[in-house]
């Protein structure tokens, strides 16, 4: 699991989960704090390979300032063995006054999206060495956007010393506007990606937190490798609840990843909202598991 705000020094953390119980284990929460994640700030998505042998992690890729290193970690897209965590390394490297960092793969995310202020919250990996990047604010500046459900798409590779290379060639693989009927709430952007290798689908996670008022959807495609040639044709559709009605949460819901092949880990980051359905306190982060039925 990842920690989207400092603690004991870093913002990673690896959190050890019973897969039968589907319960956090009694055994302490080791921490990442050395070698390249400390490069990395502000954790806002990762997502691991179809086979589950590569584990990628990125920053929010939001915030930048060319006359400032302290800034650098928040643009940092890091990879590693699934096994071997402490082999973990900047993708796209550049360094800045000594500090090593991704800021260059962001000035190609710029020019593909066309605007100067962008937040990456999903991160996935296909079949066919595809990444994902979820969009969900894309504006001027972080008080000048609109929140957006937009998928970007390039080419990866990983050469035999483990090293990761992103394709040339950014495309816009969804620009999702909920239709009108579904009488959602405003403010709705993405806020996480995951890929089902089991099922072949592509999960989206949308939520919302305008003046207070916290949700998140659940939406899914099928995916085969001719859906990125197809592009929009084929849409998200919404995830529905035991009742026939589009499934919903009352939390910010902003990661998610597959327990096994039914069952989906949705993990809520309500910022400094209290109580409420879940009645979080300080430091807590409300999670759901959901079982998928097809």
């Amino acid at each position: 699991m990842a920690n989207d705000k400092p603690h004991q020094g870093t913002s990673f953390i690896r959190l050890l989960l019973d897969r039968q119980l589907l319960a956090v284990s009694d055994e302490p929460p080791s921490y990442l704090t050395g070698g390249a994640h400390s490069l990395l700030s502000k954790v806002e998505g990762m997502t691991a390979t179809p086979d589950g042998k590569w584990v990628l992690a990125t920053a929010a890729f939001d915030r930048v300032d060319v006359d400032s290193a302290l800034l650098d970690s928040y643009n940092v897209l890091l990879a590693w063995p699934a096994d071997k965590p402490h082999q973990a390394k900047v993708i796209e490297p550049s360094s800045h006054d000594g500090i090593t960092s991704s800021i260059d793969l962001r000035k190609r995310l710029e020019r593909h999206l066309g605007m100067p202020y962008f937040k990456i919250e999903g991160l996935a990996m296909l079949p066919g060495n595809r990444l994902l990047f979820g969009i969900r604010e894309l504006g001027n500046n972080y008080k000048d956007f609109r929140y957006r459900i937009l998928i970007l798409e390039v080419a990866y590779a990983i050469d035999g010393n483990g090293e990761f290379t992103l394709g040339h060639a950014f495309s816009t693989l969804l620009d999702f506007v909920p239709p009108a009927e579904l009488n959602l709430p405003a403010g709705l952007g993405l806020s996480s990606l995951e890929f089902n290798p089991l099922t072949k689908q592509l999960f989206l996670l949308t939520s919302t937190e305008i003046d207070g008022h916290l949700g998140a959807y659940l939406w899914y495609m099928p995916w085969d490798e001719t859906i990125s040639d197809r592009k929009t044709d084929l849409g998200p559709r919404p995830v529905l609840g035991a009742d026939g009605r589009m499934f919903h949460l009352d939390n910010k819901a902003e990661g998610m990843a597959f327990i096994d092949r039914d069952t989906l880990l949705v993990v809520s980051d309500n910022d400094r909202i209290l109580g409420g359905v879940s009645g979080r306190r300080p430091h807590q982060a409300p999670y759901d598991i959901i079982k998928i039925r097809q």
